[in-house]
């Protein structure tokens, strides 16, 4: 019989009023997403449209970030939160930077939490919210005293978490999603009180959801690639629902939905699905990302294809972020901010400290960033990038 072994590639891409949520779908009028046209390519220069802020995290012995760290801030108007995700450790900062509190409470008991996939902070009530490997959300104060559990129901899996507002965090559910013979639910988007576990499902209408799970075989061994496209984007008090199998993007603001947007050609328009997600919302731009479901064997890659669309003005182009303010060069702006919590327009960037040094030494630093760099070492956390669109 022939032995057959799995292996695992993940590629990185690119309220109350819950009760009264209503739901506008009109799709007639709605910009496209056309996926089947090329763009001309638009510069977003910083000098032009940001003001930037800079924050150096705070270097102690015990508080050193890893590599990561980056991928999983959450800034908010009076604290920064990431963690070490290997080691579980949650650091909070001030705003300005200082080191206020860090604490690990990784373990198997009630009170810890096995692995965390998102950890989230809330301003006012000053809780910290981490999402479990073990589908539930533990809740912590910010120097990591436990204060209770939020259980997801068991035919669920929440997949994503993001404050929604005061009483409510925002979430999405995977359960049975990509598995054969199984289903899902068809709203997969919901809403997790965060006093109680109680939860509330948004009128988003999904049918034949895929996930973004891509089986292969190559070379006689069968594999697996989690594209990590994301299912919600924040951006303030704007959420992007994008389900990756559907044709129409929803936003959800102040307690109403409404489409946003739809592509073309269509999720079933082609012999392969297509999955879709919108990775970047700026202003009146906004970005949408779309891959087959199916890899190129040869080089085990995923083709991908984006598009921006004013919504305001309906210009359509692809859209580069370049900060022409620290760079003697224009430099694109390598942010994550489909996966990190930050105010309305802001885009965070943080190189790690080799990087800074890299570029410091090849010349391509100026101003208030070559300054600052010129005052670490190579063991200091990181500097903090905030770019203030308007």
């Amino acid at each position: 019989m022939k032995k057959t072994s799995f292996f695992l590639l993940t590629i990185c891409l690119m309220c109350n009023s819950a009760c009264t949520m209503q739901n506008k779908e009109n799709t007639d009028s709605l910009p496209i997403a056309d996926f089947g046209k090329e763009y001309p390519e638009k510069d977003l220069l910083v000098s032009e449209n940001a003001e930037v802020e800079y924050i150096r995290l705070e270097t102690t012995d015990e508080v050193l970030l890893d590599g990561i760290a980056s991928l999983y801030l959450s800034v908010t108007d009076r604290f920064i939160v990431t963690n070490n995700m290997q080691e579980g450790r949650i650091f909070v900062f001030d705003r300005q930077g200082k080191h206020l509190h860090n604490f690990m409470r990784k373990g198997n008991s009630g009170e810890e939490f096995v692995f965390a996939n998102k950890v989230r902070v809330d301003d006012k009530a000053e809780e910290i919210f981490v999402l479990d490997i073990r589908n539930k959300v533990l809740v912590y104060t910010l120097a990591g005293k436990f204060k209770r559990v939020l259980d997801i129901p068991k035919d669920m899996k929440a997949d994503d978490l993001w404050n929604y507002d005061d009483e409510w965090l925002l979430a999405y559910d995977s359960y049975n999603l990509d598995r054969e013979g199984l289903t899902c639910s068809e709203q997969p988007f919901f809403l997790l009180s965060k006093k109680d576990g109680q939860v509330k499902r948004i009128p988003v209408t999904a049918k034949d959801r895929i996930g973004s799970r891509i089986y292969f075989e190559k070379d006689g061994q069968m594999g697996v690639m989690n594209v990590s496209f994301n299912y919600i984007y924040k951006n303030g008090d704007e959420f992007i629902l994008g389900e990756l199998g559907n044709d129409t993007v929803f936003m959800l603001k102040q307690g109403e939905v409404s489409p946003l947007l739809v592509r073309t050609p269509g999720s079933k328009d082609k012999d392969v699905r297509s999955m879709m997600c919108v990775p970047f919302k700026l202003g009146d731009y906004i970005g949408v990302a779309e891959a087959p479901k199916k890899l190129e064997l040869e080089n085990t890659k995923l083709s991908t294809k984006d598009v921006f669309l004013n919504l305001n003005t309906g210009e359509e182009c692809k859209l580069a972020l370049k900060d022409d303010i620290n760079f003697v060069e224009p430099t694109g702006i390598r942010h994550n901010n489909e996966r990190v919590e930050a105010p309305k327009n802001h885009i965070l960037w943080m190189p790690d400290t080799d990087r800074l040094f890299q570029w410091k030494e090849e010349g391509k630093l100026k101003g208030k960033l070559a300054e600052m760099v010129e005052e670490m070492t190579e063991d200091d956390n990181p500097i903090l990038i905030i770019y203030k669109f308007r």
